[in-house]
């Protein structure tokens, strides 16, 4: 069969189709060929990023010890006494100090006065701050959170430390022991969860000069 030559309308046509399909493919597929945003920065893999540890942004104002409710002490389980209560309301205690539900084994409370140390940084020596606790007579606290505290202190706030973290660290059975800077780049740990699975303990606190993984024992 003889061949029929193309009519120019036709060649005009497909040409005009083809032109069209190039300009709708996507530029980027093959330019985007790297790891980096429209920064110029390379993303960071969420699984690769490390926890923020709680710290102070600010310094805190605590308020008085108030009221005198009742305090209901518990009594022995199984064989087990809470410490003997030193009071049933704030009228047994020193002026100014509360009484308070303290904790004292297991589940076990028993009423104790407890003095407020402070209410702002300032009433702590240079190497302490003032952490506000539990100061409404009656009610429950536990360890450090009994009234307000002066607690060893590396830092105050936020702005005292290079990495801009000022945190607190706990003892083994989780109770508050001081605020200590955090610097992400050398601590071995910034929290609890980076501690999971590690042979030195699920705990991150602040040891020997250093924020590392600890062992935790029997708490009570």
């Amino acid at each position: 069969m003889k061949d029929i030559p193309a009519s120019p309308l036709r060649s005009a046509t497909l040409a005009l189709l083809a032109l069209l399909a190039a300009c709708s493919a996507d530029p980027s597929a093959a330019a985007d060929t790297d790891d980096t945003d429209d920064t110029g920065t390379a993303d960071v893999d969420a699984a690769d990023a490390r926890p923020t540890p709680e710290h102070r942004p600010i310094a805190a104002t605590c308020d008085a010890p108030s009221g005198d409710a009742p305090c209901a002490s518990d009594g022995c389980f199984a064989g087990v006494c809470p410490a003997a209560p030193s009071c049933a309301s704030s009228a047994d205690c020193a002026s100014g100090d509360v009484c308070l539900r303290t904790h004292s084994f297991a589940t076990l409370f028993s009423c104790q006065c407890h003095a407020s140390e402070c209410l702002a940084d300032a009433d702590c020596a240079a190497d302490e701050l003032c952490h506000c606790g539990v100061v409404t007579a009656g009610a429950a606290c536990v360890g450090a959170n009994c009234s307000n505290r002066c607690l060893p202190a590396g830092c105050r706030t936020d702005a005292d430390c290079p990495a801009g973290l000022c945190s607190p660290s706990r003892d083994a059975c989780g109770h508050l022991e001081g605020f200590f800077c955090h610097d992400p780049a050398a601590d071995a740990c910034l929290t609890d969860a980076e501690c999971a699975g590690s042979a030195d303990g699920p705990r991150c606190r602040h040891l020997g000069g250093r924020w590392r993984c600890s062992d935790v024992p029997i708490c009570d």
